[in-house]
């Protein structure tokens, strides 16, 4: 997160398995929807179970924003929180908060494990990467990487006033952006890196774009 000084505004980078499993799922199935339409034809699965891009943005939403929701809960005071809230919020999956047909919640539960597994192998990978790219950064590297984060955040503040942004990186075939109201970003993109900004940073400034509220 970035803080403003003076305020609490803040953006959230992240990548999330609930969030990443509705799109995956989109393209293991073939569909297509919203900003998702680049991926070619799956297996069917999910559609001959009933979904349909209706019911996929419905269950897109929810889980967007319960991963957003539960950012902000993990953020806060604690001391007021329920302990309650915070362990179901914990033990929502992605497959679980289906509702809209009880035919494909029972498969997208059924894959789910499928998913995390293909997930676990990924982040393994990408944080081999990670690793082998901070250890060839140079200290001049490092100044200016800092200097791009700086003029990030600069930038950003041309679209408040918004809430606390959360955004979200998606494996996806092509560079795209979706929003969730009232602050939350999805980015696809292929083999997304939470620390290349470079990438994605111009997709947070679109979506911000769509997020902001309209005057007059």
């Amino acid at each position: 997160m970035i803080p403003l000084t003076g305020d609490r505004w803040t953006i959230s980078t992240s990548t999330d398995d609930n969030v990443d499993f509705t799109v995956w799922a989109l393209q293991d199935d073939g569909l297509r929807a919203g900003a998702f339409d680049a991926h070619p034809n799956g297996n069917g699965r999910l559609r001959r179970a009933g979904l349909i891009e209706q019911r996929w943005h419905a269950w897109f939403r929810r889980v967007v924003r319960t991963a957003s929701e539960r950012a902000d809960a993990v953020g806060g005071d604690p001391a007021v929180i329920p302990q309650r809230y915070l362990e179901a919020q914990r033990a929502q999956t992605a497959a679980s908060m289906f509702n809209e047909s009880e035919a494909t919640r029972d498969l997208l539960l059924k894959i789910w494990p499928e998913y995390l597994r293909r997930s676990r192998e990924r982040v393994d990978r990408a944080f081999a990467k990670y690793a082998e790219r901070r250890n060839e950064v140079t200290d001049e590297q490092e100044e200016v990487l800092a200097g791009q984060a700086r003029q990030f955040w600069e930038d950003l503040q041309d679209y408040r006033p918004l809430p606390p942004l959360h955004v979200y990186l998606v494996e996806y075939v092509k560079p795209v952006v979706a929003v969730v109201r009232p602050a939350s970003i999805v980015i696809g993109l292929t083999d997304p890196q939470e620390d290349d900004l470079e990438r994605y940073g111009s997709l947070v400034f679109e979506g911000a774009s769509l997020l902001k509220p309209t005057v007059g």
